[in-house]
């Protein structure tokens, strides 16, 4: 006959050393999950900070020639950004009424000069080089310099290529220069004045906020 098998020890149960593996086993299974999630938060983080901003706004501050005569210029644009392209709007304004210059030197008139339209660029990199181009209309009026009365007013339409550069400053803030030329037509019968004394280059220098 067999020898008998020795009794457990007191508290002893399998049900119980059973129950202590499976523990041990969530335990094992919750660290590694939850290591698991901390190494994907970084990643997450990286790309909401590549998403950025999806809106660029520029405020511009320049010159421009009209009619012979270089003036101040300033301007504002807004725009969507989708990576490759940006498409949105703008508006620019000639600070100064132009009374002097070949044109209108002796003439006791003055010239203002306002246009703006739908934007598209394609920017060569997050930060760096660009090409744009403004296509759209405004507005030339001529005032009387002695009583400031309207004499004539032409609407014109317009077409403005240009290359910028910009430098990132902090995240989605930078600087940039801008450099274009404006054709402009129909303002011919603008008196004293035609489309090539209405178009001219322009340059400016700009802050730029939002943006991918």
């Amino acid at each position: 006959m067999p020898p008998p098998l020795p009794s457990p020890p007191n508290g002893y149960s399998p049900f119980r050393r059973g129950w202590a593996r499976r523990g041990g086993l969530v335990l094992l299974c919750s660290a590694a999950a939850a290591s698991g999630v901390a190494a994907q938060e970084p990643d997450a983080a990286a790309d909401d900070d590549e998403l950025g901003f999806p809106a660029v706004v520029e405020v511009h501050l320049g010159v421009t020639t009209l009619a012979d005569v270089s003036a101040g210029q300033i301007g504002a644009a807004a725009l969507l950004d989708f990576g490759p392209v940006r498409v949105g709007g703008g508006a620019w304004e000639v600070l100064r009424r132009i009374d002097e210059g070949p044109l209108l030197s002796d003439s006791g008139l003055e010239l203002t000069l306002g246009y703006g339209g739908a934007l598209v660029e394609f920017p060569l990199g997050a930060a760096g080089p660009a090409l744009r181009l403004l296509l759209g209309g405004g507005a030339a009026t001529l005032r009387t310099r002695a009583i400031n009365a309207r004499l004539d007013t032409k609407t014109f339409a317009m077409v403005e290529p240009s290359a910028n550069y910009t430098l990132a400053i902090v995240d989605h803030v930078a600087v940039g220069a801008e450099l274009g030329y404006r054709w402009i037509r129909g303002a011919d019968d603008l008196f004293l004045v035609g489309d090539g004394d209405l178009g001219g280059v322009q340059g400016s220098l700009f802050l730029r906020i939002g943006g991918r």
